[in-house]
């Protein structure tokens, strides 16, 4: 599973090509994030002077991936942890 954050959105709707290439590459691979990204998002959005276009942005990039709560995001890491194994990888070298 991927986990992005705020910043990975904010690439991927703004279509920078480097990141598209790596999510199209990644078949049969749950992509996530948490619903403190969504929050951030808004923020930044109602912050704009594009609201309207920045807010179905990010409606429609919400609506195909999973978002998780954050309590569930601790859970899952404190029981891959348990069992010794990695929870999550990340794109971070794509920033």
């Amino acid at each position: 599973m991927y986990l992005l954050d705020s910043t990975h959105c904010i690439m991927i709707m703004s279509n920078k090509e480097a990141i598209l290439q790596k999510i199209a590459s990644l078949i049969d691979v749950p992509i996530s994030t948490c619903s403190v990204v969504i929050g951030e998002l808004f923020f930044g959005a109602y912050k704009s002077d594009q609201i309207q276009r920045n807010v179905q942005l990010i409606d429609l990039f919400f609506g195909r991936i999973y978002v998780y709560q954050p309590l569930v995001l601790v859970y899952r890491l404190n029981s891959a942890i348990d069992r010794g194994t990695k929870p999550f990888s990340y794109i971070f070298l794509f920033v």
